[in-house]
């Protein structure tokens, strides 16, 4: 039997035939730049900081990003500001207090100056609620207003 893996790691020949490349105007944008586009992009200028901050009950992390000549996010700054305090299994909500004076502590250390700001928490401190619906042709929307 032919081991399938025999030429796993072996270069490829080249070949005389050219290489498609995709034309500039044509191209397709990634699924992360086009959220940060949809996102990002219609809420700010060109220039313009966001900073990026994660919560959780042991560090916070920040990421600042600002939007260059080319309306491309470039990452300027990223810290990552560990402290204690938080009893073990305890969550960002239950100590609001303790997690505001180290994010204040965190944002002066890394000396940040905007005030637009992206926030995330762990998916454990978020509140999820599933909600089932009727499917429904647009006629029975309609009706339903």
């Amino acid at each position: 039997m032919k081991n399938p893996f025999a030429n796993l790691f072996k270069k490829k020949a080249k070949s005389d035939a050219p290489v498609p490349k995709p034309e500039a105007g044509n191209k397709k944008e990634s699924f992360f730049s086009k959220f940060l586009k949809n996102r990002l992009g219609k809420s700010t200028a060109k220039g313009e900081e966001i900073i990026g901050v994660e919560l959780t009950p042991n560090e916070i992390r920040l990421s600042q990003v600002s939007n260059n000549k080319s309306n491309q996010w470039v990452l300027d700054k990223f810290h990552v500001h560990k402290f204690e305090g938080i009893p073990t299994g305890g969550t960002v909500l239950e100590n609001p207090d303790k997690v505001a004076d180290e994010l204040k502590i965190a944002l002066q250390k890394l000396k940040i100056n905007t005030t637009n700001a992206a926030i995330a928490i762990p998916v454990t401190s978020a509140i999820i609620r599933v909600v089932t619906a009727p499917l429904m042709t647009d006629e029975e929307l309609k009706k339903s207003n």
